[in-house]
């Protein structure tokens, strides 16, 4: 029983992941508007979720911030805290919050 629930669950995940093909981020919706005001956190909370999208639709990490932009997984560039800077931090996958 438990294989049975197991292996549907896993027919189900990947119908789901293949959707129908596209390759843009269709629903705008999902687009993040990154809350300057919010805490730095929630911003980098935000963008690690924009950057994991991302990676889940391309296979790959994106290359800068105007990716994330151009398919419509962030609204536009961030805007990071007075003396500090966001960076794509390719080889540990993440966004990170760094001194300028």
């Amino acid at each position: 029983m438990k294989h049975s629930i197991l292996l549907l669950s896993l027919l189900v995940s990947g119908l789901l992941l293949t959707g129908c093909g596209r390759t843009e981020n269709s629903a705008t919706s999902n687009i993040i508007k990154v809350d300057a005001g919010a805490s730095e956190e929630a911003q980098l909370r935000q963008l690690n979720i924009a950057a994991g999208s991302y990676m889940e639709m391309t296979g790959k990490f994106p290359p800068d911030f105007q990716a994330l932009v151009d398919k419509k997984f962030l609204a536009q560039i961030p805007t990071p805290p007075a003396g500090k800077k966001f960076v794509l931090n390719a080889p540990a996958r993440e966004v990170q919050l760094v001194p300028q």
